[in-house]
């Protein structure tokens, strides 16, 4: 299963995801965070990133 995050919009999603339903049974479960525009959301992508499995642009 993967969980594909769009923009600064979804960005909170990567970490709740991490911090609070990996141990619900979804822990093979692979978080992937695209990026489409810099311009907006900066101190959200950031974070995002850093839990993600693997970032895109």
């Amino acid at each position: 299963d993967v969980l594909h995050c769009h923009d600064w919009s979804s960005a909170p999603v990567a970490w709740l995801f991490k911090e609070n339903y990996r141990h619900y049974g979804l822990s093979n479960t692979r978080v992937v965070f695209t990026i489409h525009n810099l311009e907006f959301g900066a101190g959200l992508i950031g974070k995002a990133m850093a839990n993600a499995d693997k970032a895109t642009t």
